[in-house]
């Protein structure tokens, strides 16, 4: 008996990997989770009290701005890649390792020397 998989009956469609369940914007992001429980404690507090609702949402619009700021921030600029981002991150790394390599080295000379000599 021979079986097909959704990819040989709709062309374009592939399945989700288990490593892409928590990537990107699927339902099962944690994020979305955090965004339903949010609205839930505002639909809480505003049928419990409406100026505890209002100072509430105020709360949440005010987070939803700062996360909105970050994202515009750091975002891909025009024409970058995400290799140009991703070569630029691992040049740091290796930087912020040679600088606590310099600075270990630094300490070791220092503890090394005589107490009475400058250093």
């Amino acid at each position: 008996m021979f079986y097909q998989t959704a990819t040989d009956i709709t062309p374009g469609v592939r399945p989700i990997a288990p490593t892409e369940l928590f990537e990107g914007d699927t339902m099962l992001n944690p994020k979305w989770g955090v965004i339903a429980v949010a609205l839930a404690v505002f639909a809480l507090a505003a049928s419990y009290d409406a100026q505890l609702g209002l100072g509430v949402g105020i709360g949440l619009v005010v987070i939803v701005a700062i996360a909105l700021w970050i994202r515009v921030r750091f975002a891909l600029q025009p024409g970058e890649s995400p290799a140009d981002r991703s070569k630029l991150a691992s040049r740091f790394k290796r930087l912020g390792r040679n600088r606590r390599a310099a600075q270990a080295a630094e300490l070791r000379s220092q503890s090394r020397s005589e107490p009475g000599e400058p250093s």
